[in-house]
């Protein structure tokens, strides 16, 4: 992929589906989340073949934003949590309690407030950063 008409120097292209076609997808409220975070384990899976070279940086439009209908606030805050989520796992024998604290980490991302605004230059900091441990 990289060549003069390849700005970024792209190398490798995930493509993440949000939706079977295209349709308003803004109530499926995880939808962003689980997105992210697959994409999240799929790098972990390319970068643990030493034959590949391994992914450090993404660059991402946002999920569901645009024929989707996905709040883009809501969709800055899922990537951003299911980043978060995805480097501080559950423990392996997780305790009620400490599920339904993700649960509703994720469930006060698709609430609308005024208080809860993108931070994307955070986000972009926050994926480099997970890629790189």
């Amino acid at each position: 992929m990289a060549g003069t008409n390849n700005p970024w120097g792209v190398g490798i292209m995930a493509v993440i589906p949000t939706m079977r076609v295209p349709d308003d997808v803004s109530w499926h409220k995880d939808l962003v989340y689980n997105c992210t975070w697959s994409l999240l384990c799929e790098i972990v899976k390319w970068n643990s073949n030493p034959n590949h070279r391994p992914i450090r940086t993404v660059l991402s439009t946002g999920l569901g934003t645009n024929t989707g209908r996905v709040d883009y606030d809501q969709c800055a805050r899922q990537m951003v949590l299911a980043v978060k989520h995805f480097q501080n796992p559950l423990p392996a024998h997780p305790r009620w309690e400490d599920v339904e604290s993700y649960g509703q980490d994720v469930v006060s991302t698709v609430v609308n407030s005024a208080d809860h605004g993108t931070q994307f230059g955070q986000s972009l900091g926050h994926f480099n950063q997970c890629l790189t441990h």
